[in-house]
């Protein structure tokens, strides 16, 4: 059960790095080629559809937990019952996607939560190159 006290200035220091789907976020990393505002502010609990890929014919949704172990869930869910994907979803960690590896930064979601406005989820989306390098 989550706990109903103030949130810490340290509880407010946590940045979650999500990248490709599941991953870490660098400093290093590329610019991402959709650059966008940090999304609305989001209290815990709200699923939010982050993004909606249609190759892969998933949207992705995020919402804050409220748990300090984990404090903000990602889902794939898929967006139409008839879709034909064109594109695989691929998790980050079996992926490992990086420039130097042949992946491009396609885009970069950061969400706030409400409770903290310093805490905020970054969901970073990678693209492998394939024979055109447009996505």
């Amino acid at each position: 059960m989550p706990s109903t006290r103030p949130a810490s200035r340290l509880d407010c220091a946590l940045t979650l790095g999500l990248s490709g789907l599941l991953g870490t976020a660098f400093a290093a990393d590329p610019t991402p080629e959709i650059r966008r505002e940090p999304l609305p502010a989001q209290a815990d609990g709200v699923t939010l559809t982050l993004r909606v890929i249609p190759e892969a014919c998933v949207r992705l949704e995020g919402r804050f937990t409220g748990d300090k172990a984990r404090p903000f869930a990602l889902a794939a869910e898929p967006s139409r019952t008839r879709c034909l994907p064109h594109a695989q979803l691929v998790e980050a960690a079996s992926a490992r996607p990086s420039a130097q590896r042949g992946w491009i930064l396609n885009d970069e979601l950061r969400v706030p939560s409400a409770r903290c406005q310093a805490q905020q989820a970054v969901v970073r989306i990678w693209r492998e190159r394939g024979p055109d390098a447009t996505p």
